[in-house]
């Protein structure tokens, strides 16, 4: 694991050897009474989190062109803010929705909030870890 400089705060990065550890993949812990869902998919060395506030859960926002409908895709464990950010630290992409969710992921650094979109008022936000 290396220790780079990421929007100012130190972020850890898994080396490719990391990668290849079946523990990896594994979900945290779950947490009771929390709000953000997490779902982690591994495929070689990336990593996506898609997470949401929970309650968004199974509905859907249109506006204009855009689509966002919150499916069985970030319909993971219910987790604490602390236990998604760790998640976040080893992500390579990920794609977030909901106040609690992009706060949380500001706050730490993970986007900034010129990168947020809102769909009929929901934010919505995708990083990519290059």
């Amino acid at each position: 694991m290396i220790s780079v400089k990421f929007r100012n705060k130190n972020v850890a990065i898994k080396t490719n050897e990391d990668v290849n550890d079946k523990n990896k993949c594994k979900q945290i812990r779950r947490q009771p009474s929390c709000g953000i869902s997490v779902k982690v998919y591994c495929k070689r060395e990336d990593v996506l989190v898609a997470a949401c506030d929970s309650e968004l859960l199974g509905k859907k926002f249109t506006e204009g062109e855009m689509c966002l409908e919150l499916s069985s895709f970030y319909d993971g464990k219910k987790v604490s803010e602390k236990i998604f950010l760790e998640h976040m630290a080893n992500a390579t992409s990920a794609n977030l929705v909901g106040e609690k969710t992009i706060n949380a992921a500001v706050n730490a650094g993970f986007i900034g909030k010129e990168n947020i979109i809102r769909v009929q008022g929901v934010p919505y936000a995708v990083m990519v870890r290059v």
